[in-house]
């Protein structure tokens, strides 16, 4: 599946696949968090955007890769049940180059991605997807500046 990164500006970006797709995909950048440079392109990971995740996660590999020190464990609970895991304070980059200092991420089992991002992240801004044409979209923007109702847009419209 191919796909199309656009950035408008430095707080917003969007991201169109060629058809409707099931996951919602992207890649981010991780360093830790004592380096606050922007980071090299061996620190770039596939993301994925789960709007059922309360946190953020990073895969064991990413973390190892990374060279991260755990800062505590906690008990999480997700798809391969309850578990004690590592949790890491990384600095995340978004596909616009905004940058998440300090971002309190969980070591999580991720097979296809590197990176989760969940919704301590998207709860930063607007968030909206789209499926016109049969090709999803995906669009994101910090900090919030709208609310979206397509009810009452619906209403306007009549």
């Amino acid at each position: 599946m191919s796909r199309r990164t656009d950035v408008f500006d430095a707080r917003a970006f969007t991201i169109e696949f060629d058809r409707i797709s099931n996951t919602l995909t992207s890649s981010c950048y991780l360093s830790k968090i004592s380096d606050p440079t922007v980071p090299s392109a061996n620190s770039e990971v596939s993301a994925l955007w789960d709007t059922g995740a309360t946190h953020s996660c990073i895969s064991v590999i990413t973390a190892q890769r990374l060279g991260l020190e755990p800062v505590g464990t906690i008990s999480a609970m997700g798809a391969h049940g309850n578990r004690q895991v590592n949790t890491y304070l990384v600095n995340l980059w978004l596909p616009n180059q905004v940058c998440i200092e300090g971002l309190f991420v969980v070591e999580a089992i991720l097979d296809t991605f590197n990176c989760l991002i969940g919704m301590d992240i998207i709860n930063l801004g607007d968030f909206a997807i789209s499926n016109q044409e049969q090709k999803t979209v995906f669009t994101f923007r910090m900090p919030s500046l709208q609310r979206f109702d397509f009810v009452r847009e619906a209403q306007t419209e009549q």
